[in-house]
């Protein structure tokens, strides 16, 4: 039976990880259920959020994450750090531990909304002296 109205169960591949219940940011993609560390989800953490200073880099933004998070094994291989999404105005990101198979998803994140604000690729020299540019200026 052919339709011309929307299917909204095939909006998207799967909706454990593209939903975004929390309404983190329009366009970027917050993980939920499976997707997430289990350590990370709680009774007032149901999304596995986190905040933290954003610093331009990937290493130093996922040992902020871990430090939070309290999660031990920073170095494993079977999750990483995903960047939620980024607030210019205190520059914070908002974080989550994801399994590497949902993280492959190709999605926006943090790390683009940043290079977005900055003109400077999440990463590059320049990324890590504007963010510890911006974090002197918050903390001043």
């Amino acid at each position: 039976m052919a339709s011309d109205e929307p299917n909204f169960y095939a909006y998207v591949s799967d909706s454990n990880s593209w939903v975004d219940v929390f309404g983190l940011a329009g366009g970027y993609m917050s993980f939920i259920g499976d997707a997430l560390h289990p350590d990370t989800i709680t009774a007032t953490n149901p999304g596995g959020t986190f905040t933290i200073q954003a610093t331009g880099d990937y290493g130093l933004d996922r040992k902020g994450l871990y430090d939070q998070s309290g999660v031990k094994d920073i170095w494993g291989t079977d999750y990483r750090s995903h960047h939620v999404s980024y607030d210019p105005k205190t520059n914070k990101m908002k974080m989550q531990i994801v399994h590497n198979d949902y993280h492959k998803i190709d999605h926006m994140g943090g790390a683009k909304q940043f290079k977005e604000d900055t003109g400077f690729k999440y990463g590059s020299p320049e990324a890590k002296a504007e963010a510890q540019a911006r974090n002197k200026l918050k903390n001043h």
